[in-house]
C-alpha cells in the first residue's frame, strides 16, 4: 500500500463525537462506512487525543456534502493515522453521504486544564492551539468546576468566580461556559467561540476540587 505523504488530519462535526471528516490534498471530504467497525473508530479518536471511539449507529448519523475520500477502510486498532488503515484508493468509492461515518470518542489522553495557585484550588486555565489561557467567569458555576475537576481526577468541586482567583495573563480562551456537569472537558459544554471573550483578567474563573479519584 502507498501511503500519501502529504498530512492527512481529521475532525468531528461536533467536539468529542459525530460525522468524521478527513483532510487530504487539502480538501476535507467523509469516509463511507463499508467494513468500518470500532477500531477505525479508535484509530480516529486517538487522532483527536482520545484513548478510545466507538462507531455511531446509522440511523443517528447526520450526512456530509461534497468529496467522499474513503471507502472500505478496515483497521487492525492500533493505526496511529487513518492512512496507514487498508482502504480503496483515495476518492475511490461507491457510496452516498447517507453512508458517511459517525464516531463517539471516550477517555481523553490529554490533559489539557489545569489549576493554576495551588493542587486543587486557584485560576483554571485551558490549553488550545498550543497556548494556555485562562477563562472568563461569566456563568461560571459548580458545574463547570465539576466537568474541570472531574478532567484532574477529583470527584466533585465548586466554582470560584474571578475575585477569589489570583488574576491571569495573556490569552483568555473561554467565556459564557454552561455546562450541564456530565462534559467530558469544558469545549463540551457550550461557549463563545474559541478566544472571543469581552473579559479582563479581574474575571478569571478558579475552581476548588475535592475528593481525589
Amino acid at each position: 500500500m502507498n501511503f500519501p505523504e502529504s498530512p492527512v488530519t481529521v475532525r468531528l462535526s461536533n467536539s468529542s463525537y459525530g460525522r468524521v471528516e478527513v483532510n487530504f490534498n487539502n480538501q476535507w471530504g467523509t469516509i463511507c462506512d463499508n467494513f468500518w467497525n470500532d477500531n477505525a473508530a479508535s484509530v480516529i479518536c486517538r487522532m483527536l487525543g482520545y484513548r478510545i471511539g466507538n462507531t455511531i449507529p446509522r440511523n443517528k448519523r447526520s450526512s456530509g456534502v461534497g468529496r467522499i475520500w474513503l471507502d472500505q477502510v478496515q483497521c487492525t486498532g492500533i493505526e496511529n493515522n487513518i492512512k496507514y488503515c487498508q482502504h480503496r484508493s483515495w476518492g475511490s468509492h461507491d457510496c452516498s453521504h447517507y453512508q458517511d461515518v459517525s464516531v463517539e470518542c471516550h477517555e481523553s489522553l490529554y490533559q489539557n486544564v489545569r489549576i493554576i495557585g495551588g493542587q486543587s484550588k486557584g485560576r483554571v486555565e485551558v490549553f488550545h492551539n498550543g497556548i494556555w489561557g485562562t477563562v472568563c467567569d461569566d456563568y461560571w458555576n459548580d458545574k463547570a468546576a465539576i466537568v474541570v475537576c472531574k478532567a484532574l481526577g477529583f470527584r466533585t468541586g465548586k466554582g470560584l468566580l474571578g475575585k477569589r482567583t489570583p488574576d491571569g495573563t495573556g490569552k483568555m480562551w473561554l467565556d459564557d461556559v454552561k455546562c450541564t456537569g456530565n462534559e467530558n472537558s469544558l469545549d463540551d459544554c457550550t461557549h463563545k467561540p474559541w478566544g472571543s471573550s469581552d473579559c479582563t483578567h479581574s474575571e478569571d474563573a478558579g475552581v476548588e476540587c475535592f475528593n481525589r479519584i
